[in-house]
């Protein structure tokens, strides 16, 4: 039997051309020291534009479109073409295409967002997921990609250092909060549409891409707990100086950094206040960008294949609830 790996290329092989192809989740990496066989492969898959990409698509794999919503995909695309001519399309859309041994959920997006998103956090959908667990299949973006992949695990960690309000802590918290960020407002996980211990599980099974993405960053000083040994003797200490973290304010994406100075401009001395404005930000954009992704993802599948992925997370969510 082919490998995961191999039967993805194949996938990838008969595709239009595309700018760069992510895989990511549960399906490709260990959560809780096991890979979740029963989830789809999930794939980013940015194009130079997407309602083209897809119309291209359409003729050289038709079987891919079955679902009621398919016609959406182009539909969607191109309004957004014609609507943000001059900005980044806000929404995104996905489908499902069955290859091979496995379900595939391709997400396909202009490579403006997913650039924008990584650099400045626009609509955090994509920047979320690619805080965690990646690899970069393809890549034709010349080094932007890797450039801003780097930027952004660089965007994460100074976020997590400003969300807690003392002035140090251990690298077990700095990771969990950096695998906290995309779910903090997630609406799925109000509904039990996710594991409640999806963020342990994470960080578990894929700690040594975080040890080595985010405890190796040199913008942080660390020193070694006396008497203690193993990462969780880590210390990220931070500074209380005013001009400090002024400057650490003003090195955070642009959305972020530009909520900051709209919530609370008179307020960005006090490390309290920022901490908190900080959380409340991930929340109404996890908010957001969950609810508007699960839209469109309707839009695109049909609703009787986002009924069955509902109604499958909820009782894989419901499991997890009662075994606690």
């Amino acid at each position: 039997m082919k490998s995961i790996q191999e039967e993805t290329q194949e996938l990838i092989s008969v595709l239009p051309e595309v700018n760069s192809v992510t895989a990511y989740g549960s399906g490709y990496f260990e959560q809780d020291s096991m890979i979740d066989e029963e989830k789809s492969m999930d794939l980013i898959i940015s194009v130079d534009n997407p309602s083209l990409w897809h119309a291209k698509n359409l003729l050289q794999n038709p079987s891919m479109y079955r679902e009621a919503g398919w016609k959406n995909l182009i539909d969607i695309a191109e309004i957004e073409k014609q609507s943000h001519s001059a900005s980044f399309p806000e929404s995104l859309g996905c489908f499902f295409a069955t290859f091979g041994n496995h379900e595939y959920k391709l997400m396909v997006v202009d490579k403006r967002l997913l650039y924008g998103d990584l650099k400045n956090w626009s609509c955090f959908s994509l920047a979320g997921r690619f805080q965690k667990p990646t690899t970069l299949i393809v890549d034709n973006s010349d080094g932007v990609l890797p450039a801003l992949m780097r930027l952004n695990y660089k965007s994460a960690a100074r976020a997590a250092l400003l969300m807690h309000e003392s002035d140090s802590l251990n690298s077990q918290e700095l990771l969990e909060t950096i695998v906290s960020l995309s779910y903090l407002g997630d609406f799925r996980r109000l509904v039990h549409c996710e594991d409640p211990n999806k963020i342990p599980n994470i960080l578990e099974g894929s700690y040594d891409f975080f040890e080595q993405t985010y405890l190796s960053l040199p913008e942080f000083y660390v020193d070694w707990c006396e008497g203690e040994k193993g990462p969780e003797g880590l210390v990220y200490r931070k500074s209380q100086d005013e001009e400090a973290l002024k400057q650490q304010i003003d090195e955070l994406p642009s959305c972020l950094r530009n909520y900051l100075y709209n919530v609370i401009p008179k307020e960005l001395n006090d490390r309290k206040k920022v901490a908190q404005t900080i959380r409340r930000f991930f929340k109404e954009i996890d908010l957001h960008s969950s609810i508007e992704l699960a839209s469109r993802c309707r839009e695109t599948v049909g609703m009787r294949k986002t009924g069955q992925t509902i109604i499958g997370k909820v009782k894989k969510g419901m499991q997890k609830v009662k075994s606690r």
